[in-house]
C-alpha cells in the first residue's frame, strides 16, 4: 500500500509499504480522506510534539480520519464498506481519569498520528473498534473527516463557557479558531472578533461570524477603548500567543490556550497575566465527542464546507506539508484524498 512516511524534521516521502498485519482487537479500514491539523505541522516541523517523539522508524501522520471499513464489525452492528470517522484517541480505560469520565486526560492514552501511534496518511489503518463512529453516507467522507476538529473546538468552548452578549475574541483564524467563531456566534458572543496576521484568513473570519478581522491585537484594544474583551480563545502557533491574548483581555477577564507554541515555550510577562486577574485555562486533547460533533452538523447549525480551501491526493502531500512549513497565506484547511475506498 502506498503512505506518506516523515523521517525527520522536514523529511516526508510517498512509498509504498506493507500493508499492516491484523491484529487482534482491531479492524482495518480503508482510509478516503485525512485532514492537516496544526498539530501535524508542528511533528513535521520538529519531529516530535511534546514527549512524543519519531523513532529511529519513519511515521505517518494523520488523525482527522474518515474511510470504509473493510470487514464487518458484529460488535458495531456494521457492515463492511461502512463510512466511519475514527476517534483519535485510546485511553486506558481503567485509571481514575478514565473512570470519572476524563479519559481524555488519561496518562496512558495514544493518540492516532502522534507517536508511537501511526496515523492515518496510509491507505489502510488498523484501528480498536471503540473508535469507530459510524457517519450516514448523506454527509459524504469529507464532512466525515472534518468532524474531529469539530470535536475539538466544541471541547475548547466548553471549557471557553461562553457567556450571553460578552464580548469575545478568536486569536488565531486557522480551521480551529474558525470553527471556533461559529461556535461562540452561536453562543450569543457579541461584539466578536477575529485576529489573523495571515490576511486572508482574517478576511474569512467574516464568513464565520466575526463582526470585525483584524492583523494585529492593537486594532481590537482600539475597537474597544482599550479595555479589552470579556473572554479570548487563542488558537495559534506562536510562542507570543500568551502575551497578546492577556493583552487582549479585559481585567478579571478570562483567556483559554488551545494553541501549541511553536518551540514548547511561551514568552510572556507574567504580571500581564497576574496583576490583571486573569482566568486561564489551557486546552489538551479532546474528549470523545465525534458523535456530538455529528448531531451538531446533521442540526444545520453550522458550516464545514467552507473551510475546505484544498484537495489533494496522497502523492502531493510532501509539496503541501512543505508549502504549509513556509506560508500559510491562501491555504486554510487542506483535505488529503487517500483514495482507498474509492
Amino acid at each position: 500500500m502506498r503512505a506518506v512516511l516523515l523521517y525527520g524534521p522536514g523529511d516526508m516521502r510517498v512509498a509504498r509499504v506493507a500493508a499492516p498485519a491484523p491484529q487482534p482487537g482491531t479492524v482495518p479500514v480503508g482510509v478516503e480522506v485525512v485532514g492537516i491539523c496544526g498539530s501535524d505541522m508542528h511533528v513535521y516541523r520538529a519531529g516530535r510534539l511534546g514527549s512524543a517523539e519519531i523513532s529511529r522508524e519513519p511515521f505517518v501522520l494523520g488523525h482527522e480520519v474518515a474511510g470504509r471499513l473493510l470487514v464487518p464489525v458484529p460488535e458495531r452492528e456494521l457492515d463492511a464498506g461502512a463510512l466511519v470517522a475514527i476517534e483519535p484517541q485510546l485511553s486506558c480505560g481503567h485509571c481514575r481519569l478514565c473512570r470519572n469520565g476524563r479519559s481524555h486526560l488519561c496518562g496512558h492514552a495514544r493518540c492516532l498520528g502522534v507517536p508511537p501511534m501511526a496515523g492515518g496518511l496510509a491507505e489502510i489503518l488498523l484501528v480498536d473498534p471503540r473508535q469507530l463512529q459510524p457517519v450516514p453516507e448523506s454527509l459524504g467522507a469529507e464532512r466525515a473527516a472534518l468532524l474531529e476538529p469539530l470535536a475539538m473546538a466544541m471541547h475548547i468552548v466548553d471549557l471557553a463557557a461562553p457567556r450571553w452578549d460578552e464580548s469575545a475574541a478568536v486569536l488565531g483564524c486557522g480551521p480551529i479558531g474558525l470553527l471556533v467563531l461559529q461556535l461562540l456566534r452561536l453562543a450569543g458572543c457579541h461584539p466578536l472578533f477575529a485576529i489573523d496576521p495571515v490576511g486572508s484568513r482574517a478576511e474569512a473570519a467574516l464568513l464565520f461570524g466575526a463582526d470585525l478581522p483584524a492583523a494585529d491585537p492593537e486594532t481590537v484594544l482600539d475597537a474597544t477603548g482599550r479595555e479589552g474583551v470579556d473572554l479570548v480563545v487563542e488558537a495559534t502557533d506562536s510562542p507570543l500567543a500568551l502575551a497578546h491574548a492577556a493583552s487582549l483581555a479585559r481585567r478579571g477577564g478570562r483567556v483559554v490556550m488551545a494553541g501549541i507554541p511553536d518551540g514548547g515555550r511561551y514568552e510572556v510577562d507574567s504580571d500581564s497575566v497576574r496583576s490583571r486577574e486573569l482566568a486561564l485555562r489551557f486546552v489538551g486533547r479532546s474528549p470523545r465527542r465525534l458523535a456530538d460533533a455529528l448531531d451538531l452538523l446533521r442540526a444545520g447549525r453550522l458550516e464545514l464546507d467552507p473551510l475546505v480551501s484544498h484537495r489533494v491526493d496522497l502523492d502531493y502531500v510532501p509539496d503541501i506539508f512543505a508549502r504549509l512549513a513556509r506560508d500559510r497565506s491562501g491555504i486554510l484547511k487542506v483535505l488529503v484524498h487517500v483514495g482507498a475506498g474509492r
